[in-house]
């Protein structure tokens, strides 16, 4: 769905969107480290949660990347990975909803107080869901 599309259908009807992806993965894979991780090791089970929401009625469609960024995903040693757990998570988001926005999800750590290394964690994430091709983002604050 282009971002026209997107707003030209706001004015007609209501768009449902998905969420509780952790939850969702919890229930078919259990207990993980790290759900991002399961954009490379376990693909297959992200695509079919997205797929799930499709078949609810979900009409935008949220990457699994809510904690793929170098803060969290550092204290589990995969501080080097942030680009390509966030590019797996955006392409089978895509490939799982052709035709339905993309919206890439990202937490930040409200209790941050030094920028400098807020922007450290967080600065590349936005060309990382344009670079893979989400249609838009949610940066969503988290207290933990």
């Amino acid at each position: 769905m282009k971002i026209l599309d997107f707003n030209e259908r706001l004015k007609n009807s209501i768009l449902i969107a998905d969420g509780a992806m952790g939850s969702l993965l919890h229930e078919a894979v259990g207990a993980q480290r790290c759900f991002d991780e399961l954009n490379t090791t376990e693909p297959e089970a992200v695509f079919r949660v997205h797929q799930a929401y499709i078949n609810a009625g979900a009409h935008i469609i949220e990457t699994n990347t809510f904690g793929a960024n170098r803060f969290k995903l550092s204290a589990l040693g995969l501080a080097d990975d942030v680009q390509r757990l966030n590019s797996r998570g955006v392409k089978i988001a895509k490939c799982s909803s052709p035709g339905r926005l993309v919206r890439w999800e990202s937490a930040c750590k409200l209790g941050t107080r030094n920028l400098k290394k807020f922007f450290r964690f967080f600065w590349n994430r936005p060309w990382l869901w344009k670079n893979a091709g989400s249609t838009c983002t949610s940066l969503k604050p988290s207290p933990t």
